[in-house]
């Protein structure tokens, strides 16, 4: 009796280990997905930030001036 609860047991185990897996792999595509949209935001901030500061450079002198204090 004891063998047929186990394997109860470890069959629906396996069916939840499974489910949770398929839930795993779409929670890790997700956060990978944010960390590419991510990534792709702060790039484009940083060709902005060093367009203007090609522009305008007092302002960087100013921006880092004030960083300091």
């Amino acid at each position: 009796m004891a063998a047929w609860n186990l394997g109860d047991f470890c069959a629906s185990s396996g069916k939840v280990l499974t489910e949770l897996t398929k839930e795993y792999e779409a929670h890790a595509k997700a956060i990978l997905d944010m960390k590419k949209d991510l990534d792709t935001i702060f790039k484009r901030a940083r060709n902005v930030k060093a367009a203007l500061y090609a522009k305008f450079p007092t302002a960087k002198m100013a921006a880092l001036a004030s960083e300091e204090q």
